[in-house]
């Protein structure tokens, strides 16, 4: 006859060794398991309470009444799916109801997401609140949302709190920014968060801003993250820049993913330009705060519009490595710096940029007929430098183009 203290303590031991378990030991732990639960026969009494003491050496004091067997077995599947087992425990003391899921019930609700099984724990670690869900729900939000199963995937592993609200909050953010379907799919990929402001912060939001309910609706199609910014953060934003609350409307307007940037990441670009361009850090948010730069006034000076256009790139992912680079060139023909037209090889993307480079460095109407090598070299060392500047939190370009 099985000693049950011993049996107790003996399972207790393996499920701390859980996690380093081999397949043997697992299937041993189980047998134990099923000893413990065969030991009474009151099943309605003695096994539950020889469950609620293994749990209770684990810090589990408020439990669903469980078998050992059902126990154990909800700690193997949690292995199985990549949560360790601490983590079980620490899940399972403040959502006991885990242990009244059927591991075939888990198993459905992880492929109706069509999650691996390592994604489906670490689902269930970011939201435990997921497996109260049912199976059901998950189909009906994933057909209202028209998203296919892949889609619905990543939005949950984004944000697993999406399968808490109802198809009719998803139905009221559609209607409050006037979104068709694939509009409201492309802001939820972007920032499924949107969906826990409900109707009335929106509005709040939106007031904040001065805006009407088009010009948020644009904004927030631009950059949704602004909905999840709070009023204390824009409103240090906007003392920072040293704007009026009108100036700050039309910023967000003009440019809302600077609301985004860094203070530090702010400071070296307007260093940046002050030093390079020219342009200083007064005439970079003048303009920009303006209405001219909504609706790009063809009268604005063009180094301003310029640095407008240049504050949305990473400067030294992007503008400084090129702007050596376009300098190199134009002192091997000889010529002066055009803002305006460095303006354009900024936005090109990167092979356009080599190619522009290059045809301008051969033009034969400012060049001699002589082969002239490729300045793709050269601005990948650019780029490395750039990077390594970066890195150091520095703007300073003599070391980048001295090389």
């Amino acid at each position: 006859m099985d000693d049950p203290v011993s049996l107790k303590n003996e399972i207790a031991e393996r499920l701390a060794a859980l996690d380093s378990a081999s397949q043997e030991d697992i299937k041993k732990l189980m047998i134990l398991a099923k000893r413990m639960d065969r030991h009474s026969l009151d099943a309605n009494t003695s096994q539950y309470l020889a469950a609620a003491d293994i749990m209770g050496r684990f810090g589990i004091t408020e439990h669903c009444w469980s078998s050992v067997s059902n126990f154990v077995k909800k700690a193997v599947y949690a292995k199985k799916i990549g949560m360790p087992f601490e983590k079980f425990i620490s899940i399972t003391a403040v959502y006991p109801v885990l242990l009244n899921k059927s591991v075939e019930g888990l198993e459905e609700r992880r492929r109706s997401l069509g999650m691996a099984k390592d994604e489906f724990g670490r689902l269930i670690i970011k939201f435990p609140n997921v497996i109260n869900a049912g199976i059901g729900k998950f189909r009906d939000a994933r057909i209202h949302l028209g998203l296919g199963i892949d889609d619905y995937r990543k939005l949950m592993t984004k944000f697993p709190r999406l399968i808490s609200y109802s198809n009719e909050r998803f139905d009221d953010i559609k209607r409050y920014f006037n979104l068709n379907d694939n509009e409201f799919r492309r802001l939820l990929h972007r920032f499924p968060q949107i969906v826990s402001f409900g109707i009335a912060k929106l509005e709040d939001k939106r007031a904040y801003l001065g805006l009407d309910t088009e010009e948020f609706r644009t904004v927030v199609l631009k950059a949704p993250q602004i909905i999840g910014l709070s009023f204390k953060n824009l409103e240090e934003k906007r003392e920072y820049l040293n704007i009026s609350k009108e100036e700050f409307r039309n910023l967000i307007l003009g440019l809302p993913t600077i609301i985004f940037f860094s203070r530090e990441n702010m400071d070296q670009k307007f260093r940046f330009y002050e030093s390079r361009i020219g342009i200083r850090r007064e005439e970079i948010i003048g303009y920009t705060c303006s209405k001219g730069a909504k609706q790009k006034d063809a009268s604005a000076d063009h180094q301003v519009r310029f640095s407008r256009v240049c504050m949305s790139y990473a400067l030294h992912g992007r503008v400084m490595p090129r702007y050596v680079t376009y300098r190199h060139m134009l002192r091997k023909k000889g010529m002066d710096f055009n803002p305006d037209k460095f303006l354009g090889i900024v936005k090109r993307n990167e092979s356009d940029f080599i190619s522009q480079i290059d045809h301008r460095l051969r033009d034969k109407s400012l060049e001699s007929d002589a082969k002239v090598e490729s300045l793709k070299p050269y601005y990948e060392r650019a780029k490395h430098l750039c990077e390594l500047m970066r890195k150091r939190g520095s703007t300073t370009l003599r070391s980048v183009q001295a090389n």
